[in-house]
């Protein structure tokens, strides 16, 4: 587990505050790591998949941190949705301090430019990025 990708993710679930749809947060996290503007230094590897880009190792490491408490998960009307728990903030606000700046600016960027954007619209531009 790397403190960049644990610190990205907590990072962006944490800007949302209540984070629905599973595939919004594959694509803000491929965005981020491939946008030229962006270049987050996550480590997962992305593959083609139904709605586009999709990490096997994201999805892991976002069971992991379920598990671990640092994230909670629910299920509403067939929709999850995700938040961090007190652990995960405090947890946060520790990597926070190991964190460079420019990496804490990368995640920032990543949430001002497409924060706001529809799933459909992160799915486009993700797969514009991918080449699809």
């Amino acid at each position: 587990m790397e403190n960049e990708d644990v610190f990205g993710l907590l990072s962006l679930i944490s800007s949302y505050g209540k984070l629905s749809f599973r595939k919004r947060l594959q694509k803000i996290v491929y965005i981020g790591k491939n946008d030229p503007k962006i270049k987050y230094p996550f480590s997962f590897e992305f593959v083609r998949y139904h709605y586009g880009p999709f990490s096997f190792d994201l999805k892991n490491l976002m069971d992991t941190l379920i598990v671990g408490g640092f994230i909670k998960e629910d299920l509403e009307h067939s929709t999850y949705s995700y938040h961090l728990t007190e652990r995960g903030t405090n947890f946060l606000q520790e990597l926070k301090k190991e964190i460079g700046q420019e990496k804490i600016k990368k995640i920032e960027f990543t949430w001002k430019t497409y924060g706001d954007k529809s799933v459909s619209e992160l799915t486009s531009r993700a797969n514009e990025i991918f080449g699809w």
